[in-house]
């Protein structure tokens, strides 16, 4: 039987000639749709506004801020849209910065200092630990709400009252039968207790239990999306606190 050799040599050299009309038809498209985006990108760049040396900075911040939102929801698993928690819709006023995390934000855990007159009677890791398998909650979430409540200062009071690592309120602290809201034990088992029931509450929607814990239940849901700039603030450090501690 023969075989059709020149046919098949016929067939290959058609189909070489077509790869290579398509080749050109691509080139020749793509240097199209680059010369036209060129040109939209060239007026609008000659209308935009000129950014100053803050702007772009924010602006720098804002993006970063975003991928950490991103990543933030991956790692702690939650799934939710926050509705409340949106610092990144396009470029913020000169000088509101109120959202944008601290520069030089860095692990969680707390090195003691030299000069440090608090107690270290117990370790804070393991009461941390203990309080995070007692009531499922991200240890990590944990020290970042210590972090940005006390700096892990278990003596510290607010002008408001506030007491202890997770500055529990003296009424908050009665309900969750807190009897010394300056033992670092009854103030993170209580305090955790409370971050879970607001997780709970808000089905596991981290943004408003956070934002609930900084700011208060009451006003949360009275005024959903119209959070104080401290309590964004609040947000965007424990945040970056949490992310940092996972890194």
């Amino acid at each position: 039987m023969a075989i059709p050799i020149r046919n098949d040599m016929e067939r290959e050299v058609s189909y070489a000639r077509e790869i290579q009309a398509y080749k050109a038809r691509m080139l020749n498209e793509s240097a199209r749709k680059n010369s036209a985006f060129e040109a939209v990108l060239k007026d609008a760049m000659s209308t935009a506004p000129v950014l100053d040396k803050e702007q772009v900075r924010t602006l720098l911040l804002a993006m970063r801020m975003q991928m950490n939102e991103r990543l933030f929801r991956v790692v702690s698993g939650d799934r939710h849209d926050s509705d409340m928690f949106k610092p990144f819709q396009g470029l913020p006023e000169p000088g509101v910065t109120g959202y944008l995390p601290e520069p030089a934000a860095s692990k969680i855990r707390r090195e003691p200092q030299k000069n440090d007159n608090v107690p270290r009677k117990d370790n804070i890791d393991d009461i941390i630990g203990s309080a995070a398998q007692r009531f499922s909650v991200d240890p990590d979430l944990i020290r970042g709400v210590i972090k940005a409540e006390s700096n892990f200062n278990r003596k510290s009071t607010s002008p408001k009252g506030a007491m202890g690592l997770m500055q529990l309120m003296p009424e908050t602290a009665r309900d969750l039968g807190v009897k010394d809201p300056y033992d670092a034990y009854e103030n993170v088992m209580g305090g955790t207790r409370y971050l879970k029931g607001l997780l709970d509450r808000y089905d596991g929607n981290v943004d408003r239990a956070l934002a609930a814990y900084n700011w208060g239940m009451g006003n949360v849901e009275r005024h959903p999306g119209k959070l104080p700039r401290e309590t964004r603030t609040y947000i965007s450090r424990i945040r970056q606190y949490y992310l940092d501690a996972k890194a």
